[in-house]
C-alpha cells in the first residue's frame, strides 16, 4: 500500500512537468524537425513541413546526420515556397530555430525575401562574422529595421526565437535559450511587404551568406506567440513528450 501511495505521490509532483513539456501549434505555418522521422526519414531531397500546412522546403546540398540535424558545410541551404506564400506579417510573426554553429562566418541562417527595396523582409544572421546577432526586418540596417547583439554560442546547441509583435513593449525581440536578450520599442519597417521570390534557410539565393553548423528544427508563426507560449515551446525543446494537451498544443 505504500508504494502504490508513494507512487501517486511522485506522479502528482512530475505532473506540471509533463503538462508542460508542450509546443504551440496555433499559428504554425512551417514545422522543420531533423529529429522527427515524418519531417526526415534520413534519405530524399525534402524536408517536410509538418504542420499540415505543406510548406516543404528542398535540401539542394545540406547533409543529414542520424543525430537528429543537417549539417551545413559553408556552401549548402535550403529553399522553401514563396516568401509572401507564409501569411507573415512583418511586425507579427515568431520564428524558432535550434541549431549549433560550427563555424562564425557572414551567414544568414533564414530569409523571407523583401518586396523592394532591400532583400530583408524578415531575416536573420545567427549571428554574423563579428559575434552580433541581427534580426533584420523591412530592410537593412539601421535602427528602425534592426535589433542586434553579441551572442557567444560557437559551438553550443541554441534554441532561438524571433519574435515581431503589433503593439506593447519590447515590439521586436530575441528569446535565447529561454531568456529575453534583445529588445526594441518599435517594429516600424522601411520596406514593407513580401515577394514571391522562395524563403531561404542556411543561406541567401543569390547573395551568399552560407551558414556553417548544425540545424536541428524550424518553426515559423504567423503571430507573435505570447511570453508564456515561447516559455512553453523552450520547455518542449528541453523535455519533448508524446502527450496530447489541447487543440492548440501537441507534445
Amino acid at each position: 500500500m505504500f508504494r502504490v501511495l508513494r507512487f501517486f505521490y511522485i506522479l502528482f509532483l512530475a505532473l506540471p512537468f509533463f503538462l508542460n513539456a508542450q509546443v504551440t501549434t496555433s499559428g504554425l505555418v512551417f514545422n522543420l524537425d531533423a529529429n522527427d522521422s515524418s519531417s526526415y526519414s534520413g534519405s530524399g531531397n525534402t524536408w517536410n513541413d509538418i504542420s499540415g500546412n505543406n510548406n516543404h522546403f528542398n535540401i539542394n546540398t545540406a547533409t543529414y546526420n542520424n543525430a537528429g540535424y543537417f549539417v551545413f558545410d559553408g556552401n549548402d541551404g535550403m529553399t522553401g515556397p514563396p516568401s509572401n506564400s507564409f501569411g507573415l506579417s512583418q511586425t507579427d510573426h515568431t520564428i524558432e530555430i535550434v541549431l549549433m554553429n560550427t563555424t562564425i562566418t557572414n551567414q544568414s541562417i533564414i530569409n523571407f525575401r523583401g518586396n523592394g527595396g532591400h532583400i530583408y523582409g524578415i531575416n536573420s544572421h545567427m549571428p554574423w562574422g563579428n559575434n552580433n546577432l541581427y534580426y533584420d526586418v523591412g530592410g537593412c540596417c539601421g535602427g528602425t529595421q534592426r535589433i542586434a547583439g553579441v551572442v557567444n554560442i560557437l559551438n553550443q546547441k541554441a534554441h532561438v526565437i524571433l519574435r515581431s509583435k503589433p503593439s506593447g513593449s519590447n515590439r521586436r525581440q530575441v528569446f535565447l535559450n529561454g531568456n529575453s536578450i534583445l529588445g526594441s520599442g518599435g517594429n516600424s519597417t522601411s520596406n514593407p511587404g513580401l515577394s514571391n521570390t522562395a524563403a531561404n534557410i542556411g543561406f541567401i539565393s543569390g547573395h551568399g551568406h552560407y551558414y556553417k553548423g548544425r540545424l536541428y528544427s524550424v518553426r515559423v508563426y504567423n503571430r507573435a506567440l505570447t511570453d508564456q507560449e515561447i516559455a512553453n515551446n523552450y520547455s518542449y525543446y528541453q523535455n519533448p513528450r508524446n502527450i496530447s494537451i489541447s487543440s492548440n498544443t501537441v507534445t
